[in-house]
């Protein structure tokens, strides 16, 4: 596009032409525009002179307010600079002590360090606060996690987003436990755990034993709150439970987890849920969690047949999917009529790509599975906002 058309005028400055150097027949035939564009650095150190009044018979001091800018002895300005320019302009710590005193600004390279590590907690308070604000207003949720590494520890990071926000959260494990947590704006070590009936639901339907679920009635009250530390001080009172593996703890874990997530107010709870088939996002979802296209293609497309006769059959598989895939993209963008009458014909035509089996045994147990997920991966269907895949 023409650089016209992105020009924003900050000022305006008007050129005269000297009368004098004007003939006298010259006519006024209007202006003629000319663009600059710029960018000043510029110090700003303000020193701010302070009225202030002492009374005796009070023994007490009164001073002008100090504005709702100011920040200390480095203002915001320069703060914001400093991340900006590390962030994304990988500026060094030493490049920027340079620029900064060039420009008259008296800092050590310390405070600059401080500047940029002690600036976090905003970001976080931020960051929740778009999370609280994207789960309120979208109709659905997107989550999907990926494998990272910070000071060569390994980490997993949640992205949670839909249409108009995202945002990351990065925890030790990757755990159901963990996914309530960030759905809440914690860390899974400081998830809240609650007793009630949604727990009681979920501790069926994780097939807690018969003697964990009485321990927990035994020492846990109805409606009561407790963090981690709390909740297991008490059931490690029992003895089995003190020495229960990790699988055990978990599934403990998610239905009180569970049990608090549904009651709690401070973030709404999601709807619908598109993610990957991974366990950790089961039961998050209060109406329906859907499934990613791609990710389930993904798992026909690692398969390695050594058998040309197996090879073939993937191939033209592959290509029945994505020509099912193609169709499934133009329901998405069909009006709401057309929806209708594609609806039944979709469904019939999933149940004939993947129901008929196949003489390659690896395909044919991985169509088994993707037809097992039939009602999560055509949730779309009821709900055209839902993307096809994460």
């Amino acid at each position: 596009s023409s650089k016209k058309d992105n020009f924003e005028a900050d000022r305006l400055v008007k050129l005269l032409v000297p009368p004098s150097t004007l003939p006298p027949d010259a006519v006024f035939k209007g202006y003629k525009y000319v663009r600059q564009q710029n960018l000043r650095l510029v110090r700003d150190n303000v020193l701010y002179q302070v009225e202030t009044y002492y009374s005796a018979a009070e023994g007490r001091s009164y001073r002008a307010p100090m504005p709702d800018d100011y920040r200390g002895h480095f203002g915001h300005h320069l703060v914001s600079l400093t991340q900006l320019l590390s962030s994304f302009g990988d500026m060094t710590q030493q490049r920027l002590h340079l620029l900064y005193t060039s420009l008259g600004v008296d800092i050590s390279k310390a405070t600059i360090n401080n500047i940029l590590l002690d600036q976090g907690k905003w970001v976080l308070e931020e960051r929740d606060a778009i999370l609280k604000a994207g789960l309120k207003h979208g109709t659905f949720q997107q989550m999907d996690g990926t494998r990272t590494v910070q000071r060569g520890e390994v980490r997993n990071t949640q992205v949670i987003c839909a249409e108009y926000f995202k945002v990351f959260y990065t925890r030790k494990g990757r755990t159901r436990l963990d996914i309530i947590s960030v759905l809440q704006g914690m860390d899974g070590q400081k998830a809240k755990f609650c007793l009630n009936r949604i727990a009681r639901h979920f501790m069926n339907k994780l097939l807690l034993s018969s003697h964990d679920k009485a321990v927990i009635e035994r020492v846990v009250g109805q409606g009561e709150v407790l963090d981690s530390q709390q909740l297991w001080q008490r059931l490690e009172q029992d003895e089995k439970l003190a020495s229960a593996k990790k699988a055990r703890r978990s599934k403990i874990n998610d239905a009180l987890a569970l049990g608090y997530y549904y009651t709690q107010q401070e973030y709404r709870r999601v709807n619908l849920l598109l993610s990957d088939g991974g366990k950790e996002y089961m039961m998050v979802a209060r109406n329906q969690q859907a499934l990613c296209w791609l990710h389930d293609l993904r798992d026909y497309r690692k398969m390695a047949p050594r058998l040309s006769s197996h090879r073939e059959l993937l191939k033209k598989f592959i290509s029945e999917y994505w020509s099912y895939y193609d169709r499934l993209k133009a329901y998405r963008e069909a009006d709401q009529i057309t929806q209708q009458k594609m609806k039944i014909g979709l469904s019939l035509r999933f149940d004939q790509l993947f129901a008929v089996g196949s003489d390659y045994e690896c395909l044919a147990k991985r169509m088994k599975y993707t037809l097992v997920n039939k009602y999560r991966l055509l949730t779309f269907l009821d709900h055209p906002a839902i993307p096809l895949h994460n």
